[in-house]
């Protein structure tokens, strides 16, 4: 009921937090008009929520994703994929005191605390898969390289220039995975270092600078021009 209770906040309109949590509430007792009420108070409702949210995501989030994968159906893959676009974005928090302390304030003078949700959606169905949130000081590129372990196998992964990195396209690719990754201005991409087969003038190499003295045989990528993006994949 808890966890009921907190979609429908997510979905109800309202100012304020006091206001959603009174028409979710409303909805709530209407659907389940049997069961015991709910309490009356946002705050007792959030209390709860909190001492039970670890253990009610253990069994809601796996319940979740093969839902999302029965409703897809024949859409589940495109092609050999599963492909899922990740974004992240910062949320702005109330300004407490305790909001503050836990999760600090990013960017220019005088604004709110903030969080960093990074999310991966399937991109078929619009549905959310996996997410990870931080502090405001929380990097987009670390949240995903800890949800890797929770994407199907062989999944697509779509993102933008704030995931570029060698040790991020590594960690998919060892996982099995593929990628389109937007890059921007500020990355360097090598050429003509001669280890990939059949290299053309669209092969390009990203390698890290401390293992220049290294031969990128293990792990050299092909890159393939496409509406201001590259798609880097394997060798192997």
């Amino acid at each position: 009921m808890l966890a009921v209770m907190a979609f429908l906040m997510a979905c109800a309109g309202g100012g304020t937090l006091a206001e959603r949590f009174g028409v979710a509430r409303d909805n709530l007792v209407a659907m389940y008009d049997s069961r015991l009420r709910p309490g009356r108070s946002y705050q007792g409702f959030i209390s709860a929520l909190a001492k039970r949210s670890a253990h009610l995501l253990k069994v809601i989030v796996p319940a979740f994703r093969k839902a999302v994968q029965r409703i897809a159906g024949s859409h589940w893959r495109t092609g050999p994929w599963v492909v899922l676009g990740v974004d992240g974005s910062r949320v702005e928090c109330p300004m407490t005191e305790s909001n503050e302390e836990a999760f600090g304030c990013a960017g220019k003078k005088k604004t709110t605390p903030q969080q960093l949700i990074t999310i991966a959606f399937h991109v078929g169905l619009h549905l959310l898969w996996s997410w990870k949130r931080g502090d405001s000081c929380a990097s987009e590129r670390h949240q995903l390289r800890n949800m890797i372990e929770h994407f199907p196998d062989k999944s697509m992964i779509l993102a933008d220039a704030g995931f570029t990195g060698y040790e991020v396209f590594r960690a998919l690719q060892a996982a099995g995975h593929d990628f389109v990754i937007r890059v921007g201005s500020g990355i360097r991409l090598l050429k003509k270092l001669g280890y990939r087969i059949n290299e053309t003038d669209q092969s390009v190499y990203l390698w890290p600078q401390e293992m220049k003295r290294s031969c990128p045989t293990s792990w050299p990528v092909t890159c393939i021009a496409s509406v201001g993006a590259w798609r880097f994949t394997s060798t192997r």
